[in-house]
């Protein structure tokens, strides 16, 4: 039977109890640490200026220590290639085993990311897609963010990636980037 084929036939019910993405609504974020945030702002910038071929890297490793995640890296995406696939690269932490591994498009985590065009949180994926259980892979939670680069961007990654997906595998302890969850403001008396 075509592989694809039997994709479209997984439950939309057993995928749904995967992206528990609303849960991060539910937790109590974690107590910002401005000073470091800036820290690492600059020191990525720094690396843009001076090695700009080590900014993906210094990203991915910059993400673990805000997070303090298990694991970290990034699902890139070139929609031109056939069959679609993502490519993880700068991989740090547990999965590190598997950098330059391609997942699909159509059948990932990554992939729902950028269909829903926002974060998704999801929790345990290998229930649903048996190419993370057939690789031994245990994944607790992961967050997975979507960014898009242009062609030709000062990265220079490969000419044609589109986009990108990062993630941070087991994440639990940082506060999740896209949710404002800051209480009331007070607004400065207008003059």
């Amino acid at each position: 039977m075509d592989q694809t084929c039997s994709l479209a036939r997984q439950s939309a019910a057993e995928t749904a109890d995967v992206f528990i993405t609303d849960a991060l609504l539910a937790r109590e974020p974690k107590r910002l640490d401005r000073k470091r945030e800036l820290n690492a702002i600059l020191a990525l910038a720094t690396k843009m200026a001076d090695e700009p071929s080590e900014v993906l890297p210094h990203f991915v490793d910059l993400a673990m220590e805000l997070t303090g995640a298990v694991s970290a890296g990034l699902s890139l995406y070139d929609s031109q290639d056939r069959p679609e696939l993502f490519e993880w690269r700068y991989l740090r932490g547990s999965l590190a085993r598997f950098e330059h591994v391609t997942t699909p498009r159509d059948h990932s985590p990554c992939g729902v990311t950028l269909d829903r065009n926002t974060a998704t949180l999801a929790a345990y994926p290998e229930r649903v897609y048996e190419w993370i259980s057939d690789a031994g892979i245990v994944v607790p939670e992961v967050l997975l963010v979507r960014k898009s680069i242009s062609t030709g961007a000062t990265l220079r990654l490969r000419p044609n990636w589109r986009a990108w997906s990062g993630w941070l595998y087991e994440w639990r302890a940082a506060r999740p980037p896209c949710v404002n969850r800051s209480r009331s403001r007070k607004r400065l008396p207008r003059r």
